[in-house]
C-alpha cells in the first residue's frame, strides 16, 4: 500500500509540473508579438526558476528556440545563461559552466549590459561556489562596472556583500570585506530596502566577529 501510495503521489507531482510548463508555453503561444512571447518567458522563468528547476529548462530551452528563429542574438545568449544557471542549482557544475561560457561568448559581441550583468553575476557564484576567488571577484568586478554604468542600486549592493563574502571567507581580508559591507548596507538604506539592510547588517556583524570585536559584532548583529 505504501508503495502504492508513493507510485500515484509521484504521478501527481509529475503531471501537475507537465501541466505548468504546458500553461505556459499554450499562453506563449497565444502571443502574436515576438518581444511579448519572450517578455511572458522571461518573466515565468523568473518566478519558478528557485524551486521548478527542470520546468525552467524546459522554458528556457522553447525560448532558446524561439529566439534562435528570430537570430535574436541578446535572448538567445539570456536563455543559455538560465539553463546554466538552472543546471548550477541541480549540482550540475560541469555542464553548468559550458552553457555559461556559450553565453558568455554570444553575449559580449551584444555589449547588452543589462544581460552581461547576469551573466557575469552567475558566473562570479559559480566560481565562489569552486573556491576559485581570483576567478569569482573577476566576474563580480565584471558586473560590478555594469551596475554602476546602469545605476542599478540592487545589483550594486547585492554585488559588494556577495564578493565582500569571498574576501571574508576565502582570503580573510577583513578590512576589504568590511569596506564592501559598508557600502551595501549605505545603499540598502538609501533604497529602503528592509531585506538587504539585513543582509549587509548580518554580513558585518559577522565579519567582526570573525576578527573578534565582539562588541560591534553584537551592535551589528
Amino acid at each position: 500500500i505504501w508503495i502504492t501510495c508513493i507510485g500515484i503521489f509521484s504521478l501527481n507531482v509529475s503531471a501537475q509540473k507537465q501541466t505548468l510548463t504546458d500553461s505556459i508555453i499554450q499562453s506563449v503561444q497565444q502571443e502574436n508579438d515576438y518581444n511579448q512571447k519572450v517578455e511572458l518567458l522571461q518573466k515565468s522563468i523568473k518566478e519558478i526558476y528557485n524551486t521548478e528547476v527542470d520546468e525552467t529548462i524546459v522554458l528556457a530551452r522553447y525560448g532558446l528556440n524561439l529566439a534562435h528563429k528570430k537570430n535574436d542574438k541578446v535572448n538567445v545568449g539570456d536563455f543559455t545563461r538560465a539553463i546554466g544557471l538552472s543546471l548550477m542549482k541541480k549540482g550540475n557544475i560541469d555542464s553548468a559552466s559550458v552553457y555559461y561560457y556559450k553565453a558568455l561568448e554570444i553575449l559580449e559581441p551584444t555589449k547588452n549590459t543589462e544581460k552581461l550583468g547576469r551573466l557575469y553575476d552567475d558566473m562570479a557564484r559559480m566560481y565562489r561556489k569552486l573556491k576559485q576567488s581570483e576567478r569569482s571577484l573577476e566576474f563580480y568586478d565584471k558586473a560590478l562596472k555594469l551596475y554602476e554604468a546602469e545605476n542599478d542600486l540592487e545589483g550594486i549592493a547585492r554585488i559588494n556583500n556577495e564578493s565582500g563574502a569571498v574576501f571574508r571567507d576565502d582570503l580573510a581580508d577583513y578590512k576589504t570585506a568590511n569596506e564592501r559591507f559598508e557600502k551595501s548596507l549605505r545603499i540598502q538604506r538609501q533604497r529602503n530596502d528592509s531585506v538587504g539592510i539585513g543582509y549587509a547588517l548580518e554580513f558585518l556583524g559577522y565579519n567582526q566577529l570573525l576578527i573578534k570585536d565582539y562588541k560591534k559584532s553584537e551592535s551589528y548583529l
